[in-house]
């Protein structure tokens, strides 16, 4: 029997895991293992960027925010930008150490899914991922604007 953990467990759902830090990757990216997701993991923006076409089941990318090179702000409007020519579906969460109220709202207007303040509580990362994943079968409610315009 499963247990209620493992019914929530979406199905066959890929993960992009992004991080300049070698340990974070490799312990988040074992523990997501561990709960059933297959975790497709990169160590800087470019190289997640240089994964997409090899893994196109990815439907949720967890990145850093402070990465050197290509941070994780500019990674998420590379694959915004991925999204609106392609119609590619995926969800973006972001982890970061930087605890801002600013910061957290700048990544709302960007269409991130959810932000999480480092050190990880990973059992909330779970969470976190089950309900993007279960976001993305939800249609669009329309905008306040696109209302306003009709």
């Amino acid at each position: 029997m499963n247990s209620p953990q493992a019914a929530q467990q979406p199905p066959n759902c890929e993960v992009l895991l992004v991080d300049d830090d070698e340990n974070v990757v490799m312990v988040i990216g074992d523990y997501l293992q561990g709960k059933g997701f297959r975790v497709v993991r990169a160590t800087s923006g470019q190289m997640a960027l240089e994964l997409l076409p090899a893994h196109p089941d990815i439907k949720i990318a967890v990145l850093d925010f402070d990465m050197p090179v290509m941070n994780g702000m500019a990674l998420l409007e590379r694959i915004n930008l991925l999204k609106k020519e392609s119609g590619l579906k995926m969800q973006v969460l972001f982890l970061t150490a930087q605890n801002s109220s600013i910061l957290a709202l700048n990544l709302l207007r960007k269409q991130v899914f959810f932000y999480m303040s480092k050190p990880v509580n990973l059992h909330q990362l779970v969470e976190a991922l089950q309900d993007a994943y279960r976001e993305l079968d939800r249609p669009p409610e329309p905008s306040v604007m696109s209302q306003v315009s009709d």
